[in-house]
């Protein structure tokens, strides 16, 4: 079952390989398939939620809609498991809702040492620190600044500054080589550093 990611109707008009959503006449190249599981990343690492973690700061019984949270599977050795739907959302797709009216608890595992992603660099960069917030959720856009060290064959060199990284979501996704176990636990969202190919990179 195909919904259209703008409007999230499942009437479409297929043209070569193009879909026209005919609800909001938009041409769709990029639809969510709610049956399928997509392989997002290369690797054996997993995303998941649980929203009972002791002392956890995302830590709640019911999300924000009063629906009861429970513990899921959302990415399991790189392929998508669930979506992540409040009770607009899944009705909207004709989908259950999973309890997340807010986002609680995510966790992001890797057994891979940090110091092995720097090492297996040959060129690019360490990013440090990142401002603004341009990341668009329905056509998957990205770009913002960031500061950090440029990075050759493995040694951080001399840091960068005034720099912008763009890319797409769901391509960020694809290219993600490894997850570095540098987990940081004082936000809702525990995640270690990642190494990621082919983003494009603008500054002097």
């Amino acid at each position: 079952m195909w919904s259209c990611s703008y409007c999230y109707s499942k009437q479409f008009i297929k043209d070569d390989n193009l879909l026209t959503c005919v609800k909001c006449y938009n041409i769709i190249d990029n639809v969510i398939d709610c049956t399928a599981e997509w392989r997002y990343y290369n690797g054996d690492d997993n995303i998941s939620e649980d929203p009972s973690l002791p002392n956890g700061s995302g830590t709640r019984p019911y999300d924000s809609e009063g629906v009861l949270t429970h513990k899921k599977d959302i990415i399991n050795e790189g392929i998508l498991k669930t979506y992540l739907l409040d009770t607009y959302a899944a009705r909207k797709l004709n989908e259950t809702c999973t309890g997340n009216g807010v986002l609680t608890n995510i966790l992001v595992t890797s057994k891979q040492p940090s110091s092995s992603l720097l090492e297996s660099m040959p060129d690019g960069l360490y990013i440090t620190d990142m401002m603004g917030s341009g990341a668009n959720t329905l056509t998957g856009d990205y770009s913002r600044g960031a500061f950090g060290y440029l990075v050759k064959n493995g040694e951080i060199q001399y840091p960068v500054t005034e720099i912008t990284v763009a890319s797409n979501l769901l391509q960020m996704f694809e290219n993600i080589i490894a997850l570095g176990d540098d987990i940081d636990s004082r936000n809702r969202i525990r995640t270690g550093s990642m190494l990621i190919d082919n983003i494009t990179i603008g500054g002097q």
